[in-house]
């Protein structure tokens, strides 16, 4: 059972396990956090909590070992999912961080917030590596993220109706 609003969800790679990111307005509790889950018997398996807002966005790395997770506390998490433990925050965004997305080899993370901005940033070090202000395009939230399967590009998705793609390199 659990006692909060479910605003995502990704199985690992193996397909094995669920993670949900899990708070929001109608959370019995403040703050925002990660469940995982076992597929076959449904069991609980983890409970990553750190974020002191809704968790809207989490995604598994490639290797299934961490999840990065998107919060309203304008922050994302790098979890090791073998420890439970927060191996990086990741701060920059200056708003709610709605949606999160590893590349396909799994050394970047891209990110949008409520502050109109796509984010990279370096799995490694943790370093923001570029800041695309989407606000020239659109005064609409962007709402989702993810990379092209070569990971060249990434595509942005908004409330006004629109996608827009973005290469990686400035």
């Amino acid at each position: 059972d659990n006692t909060g609003q479910i605003n995502s969800l990704v199985y690992d790679p193996t397909g094995t396990k669920i993670a949900a990111g899990i708070g929001g307005v109608r959370s019995i509790e403040a703050g925002g956090r990660v469940e995982i889950w076992d597929v076959e018997t449904l069991a609980e398996l983890a409970v990553l909590d750190g974020h002191t807002g809704a968790v809207w966005d989490v995604k598994y790395d490639p290797t299934g070992q961490f999840i990065a997770s998107a919060s309203a506390d304008t922050t994302l998490r790098l979890w090791d999912t073998t420890t439970g433990k927060t191996v990086m925050t990741f701060k920059g965004h200056t708003d709610e961080v709605n949606a999160v997305a590893f590349s396909p080899d799994g050394t970047l993370l891209a990110s949008v917030g409520s502050d109109g901005t796509l984010r990279f940033w370096d799995v490694a070090t943790g370093e923001q590596v570029r800041v695309i202000d989407l606000t020239n395009d659109s005064e609409n939230p962007v709402w989702d993220v993810d990379f092209s399967a070569d990971g060249t590009m990434v595509a942005t998705a908004s409330e006004d109706g629109f996608v827009r793609v973005w290469g990686i390199k400035p």
